[in-house]
């Protein structure tokens, strides 16, 4: 499983075998992704848009909130905690790593960070998450889903906002008019491995 975020989080380098060490990847992925999703598909917070392909199975999703709730209150944050428990991680005898829990934690400072940067900003769209599923990278389910984005923001004539944790994505979403407002580094306390992220603004149109 590729995705840095996640891999990072699970802190499992100290397994060397493959198929236990991905097991614990997967099921770290499955909960953040639970976490930051489930009150946005249920429709209290947003809107969750999805691709089919030929055999009507879903190959590519992306999640999208708008500004006026990207705060999770405190009654929602219990509603998700009594719907997916606590996190793998912060259960000791599932086998994490010692910065494990840490790690989660400390990416509390991502929607500090967003909120900071647009506060600027009347209304915006949040990017939350997009992907395609393996099987159909390639065949530009993914440009057509942020190009309705982008479609939909313009006519709105609202910017947008994402984060991701890689350089290789970061000239992606250049190449579709985004740009790098800042740069941060996570870092839980005790542990010396840091997670970079960029986060990310494409401006109104004018």
């Amino acid at each position: 499983m590729e995705d840095p975020l996640f891999n990072w989080t699970a802190d499992v380098d100290h397994i060397k075998n493959d198929e236990e060490r991905n097991d614990k990847i997967y099921k770290m992925n499955r909960y953040m992704l639970g976490w930051v999703n489930f009150q946005l598909i249920n429709g209290s917070r947003g809107v969750a848009i999805g691709i089919k392909g030929d055999n009507d199975n879903l190959i590519g999703c992306m999640t999208i909130i708008p500004s006026s709730c990207t705060k999770v209150g405190f009654i929602n944050t219990i509603r998700t905690i009594i719907k997916l428990g606590i996190p793998p991680s912060h259960k000791p005898e599932n086998g994490y790593g010692q910065h494990a829990k840490n790690r989660l934690n400390v990416q509390e400072e991502i929607p500090k960070a967003r909120e900071r940067i647009m506060k600027e900003h009347k209304r915006w769209i949040y990017l939350q998450c997009i992907g395609v599923h393996p099987s159909a990278v390639g065949k530009g389910h993914g440009k057509r889903m942020l190009n309705l984005l982008i479609q939909t923001a313009d006519s709105l004539k609202v910017p947008l906002y994402l984060e991701t944790e890689s350089e290789s994505n970061e000239a992606l979403y250049k190449h579709f008019g985004f740009r790098t407002a800042e740069k941060i580094h996570l870092c839980a306390e005790g542990d010396t491995v840091k997670q970079p992220m960029w986060l990310m603004v494409k401006d109104a149109k004018v």
